[in-house]
């Protein structure tokens, strides 16, 4: 008995030995650092590696890490002041490289894209066979996508939590800017092949021709068309991969301001939608007031994507001041439409459809209307807008009382 006993206390003190060297540094960091960096294609540096026993887990301190095919010059893909690995002793036996939760302080995740969009970043590209993912929580986190030639577009939040899926992880928060107002986020991250997309969305966004140009992947030659100020609905959904970026924003206002100066349009008071879908814009139902009346555009097309973009409008006005309409840049030299401004009473009513074509710094224009105006001490005027050898004219018809 003694000697069984004996070699149970030796045994025990064995397996403990063994135990305690396991959970300290530095084995335990190139143990489990090197066999998370083999499960999740990832390279990780960190500074220190606190442990806390099979029961608790660890602790790794300003954590940095980057995807194993990154060469060494390239961004960290993210970082994190503190990341908390928690697992169990059964957890830590069958699932070593995936833990059973993650949780991550001072998260900072960075995306570089070129000025066309491609993601440059490396993404990790984790095997489809990985079935056992680890939840992971994310306080004060901060994601950045940086597109070259345009500052960087930051957004924070306090928490938000991963949720593990067969392919991946989704994620559902909210955050509140002092800028741009608050916002929900959803979205999913895949990691064969390696995918993320996210929706941003906010029932009371603050739109501004600065908060509007900051955003990523848009074109640029977009906002220098179409000028919006005010608060309304925004989504914004990002669709990211290694070999493309898909963005889709939408903007539903009803009290919005609203400048297209090629059309010489500056609505305010408007209501409608404006879609941008890579590089095409609808806008949709507008209707505001402008030129001192009423004005609506049910449908209009800026397509960006053509050699030379087109933009294309359907106009209805009511009540329109003829003095503001014939100042505009498309009627300036428009024929007749000038010399009979001073004949008429000074409103209008009617339909224009207006398209113009950005070949240079002059654009190609193209206008057809009908209308019906006021002559001083006179009949109502029938009035026909048309383009003629890219000259806008003005035809009045008269008709009798």
């Amino acid at each position: 008995m003694p000697n069984r006993s004996l070699r149970a206390l030796l045994l025990f003190l064995a397996a403990f030995g063994v135990t305690v060297a396991m959970v300290r540094p530095p084995l335990m960091r190139r143990v489990a650092l090197r066999l998370v960096e083999k499960n999740l294609d990832v390279r990780v540096q960190t500074r220190q590696a606190v442990p806390h026993g099979l029961l608790e887990g660890m602790h790794l301190h300003n954590l940095e890490v980057r995807c194993t095919r990154a060469p060494a010059t390239h961004p960290f893909l993210f970082t994190a002041g503190k990341l908390r690995v928690e697992s169990g002793i059964l957890g830590a036996l069958l699932h070593p490289a995936s833990p059973e939760s993650i949780a991550c302080e001072r998260f900072r995740l960075r995306l570089d894209f070129d000025q066309g969009g491609k993601l440059l970043t490396f993404l990790p590209q984790v095997e489809a066979k990985t079935t056992h993912r680890p939840k992971i929580r994310l306080d004060d986190w901060e994601l950045v996508l940086a597109q070259a030639g345009r500052a960087p577009f930051h957004v924070k939040g306090r928490s938000c939590l991963l949720e593990p899926t067969p392919h991946g992880h989704t994620l559902e928060t909210r955050f509140t800017d002092e800028r741009y107002g608050t916002w929900s986020v959803r979205g999913t991250m895949e990691g064969s092949p390696a995918r993320l997309r996210l929706t941003l969305a906010s029932e009371d966004a603050r739109l501004t021709p600065t908060h509007l140009l900051e955003i990523p992947f848009i074109p640029r030659e977009v906002w220098d068309q179409v000028e919006l100020r005010g608060t309304g609905q925004a989504k914004l959904d990002l669709d990211i991969t290694p070999g493309r970026t898909h963005h889709h924003l939408v903007l539903d206002g009803k009290e919005l301001d609203i400048q297209v100066p090629i059309a010489g349009i500056q609505a305010t008071g408007v209501s409608g939608r404006a879609e941008v879908d890579g590089r095409l814009v609808r806008l949709t139902d507008l209707q505001g007031r402008v030129w001192g009346g009423k004005l609506a555009l049910p449908e209009s097309l800026l397509d960006f994507d053509k050699p030379f973009p087109e933009l294309t409008f359907r106009v209805m006005g009511e009540g329109l001041r003829l003095a503001d309409l014939v100042g505009q840049p498309w009627a300036k030299g428009a024929g007749g439409l000038t010399r009979m401004a001073t004949l008429l009473r000074g409103t209008a009513s009617g339909q224009l459809a207006m398209a113009f074509t950005l070949t240079g710094p002059l654009p190609k224009v193209d206008i057809q209307g009908t209308g019906e105006a006021g002559i001083r001490g006179g009949p109502q005027v029938h009035w026909v807008v048309k383009t003629d050898r890219g000259r806008v004219r003005f035809e009045p018809v008269f008709k009798a009382k």
